[in-house]
């Protein structure tokens, strides 16, 4: 979990202090990524989007 929480939390203040403005056009699609990473880490998967 303190992995999960870490790339979460440091993910989310580099976009808000935009850290990543000098290295990414676009840094939205590393979110999605993350979290299936850290889904497959913890033996899960997205299931389809609702709505």
């Amino acid at each position: 979990m303190i992995t999960c929480w870490r790339q979460i939390y440091g993910l989310t203040c580099m976009a808000v202090y935009s850290h990543f403005a000098t290295a990414f056009d676009d840094h939205l699609p590393l979110f999605p990524r993350m979290l299936d990473e850290l889904l497959a880490l913890l033996g899960e998967t997205r299931g389809p989007s609702e709505g």
